[in-house]
């Protein structure tokens, strides 16, 4: 079975090698760069995979390409 360290790395291994590919209307290393205000695409993956490291919207995002999958995010505080 599946864990978190392997979804983690699934997820930064996809990033690693898709930073050309259209995501959401724009290339996923343009889209780090704009969202995240990194101009080192790499650095933040590599940030990503240290397992102190919280993801978020844009690792959800990725998570969905990556599991073909739709994610559901709830944020019960209203």
């Amino acid at each position: 079975h599946k864990t978190h360290q392997d979804t983690r790395k699934e997820i930064c291994d996809y990033m690693q090698s898709h930073l050309e590919h259209d995501h959401q209307g724009m290339r996923l290393k343009d889209w780090i760069h704009w969202q995240l205000h990194s101009p080192h695409p790499n650095q933040y993956i590599q940030r990503m995979r240290q397992p102190s490291e919280w993801g978020g919207a844009m690792e959800l995002a990725i998570a969905t390409k990556v599991y073909n999958v739709d994610i559901v995010v709830i944020n019960g505080a209203r």
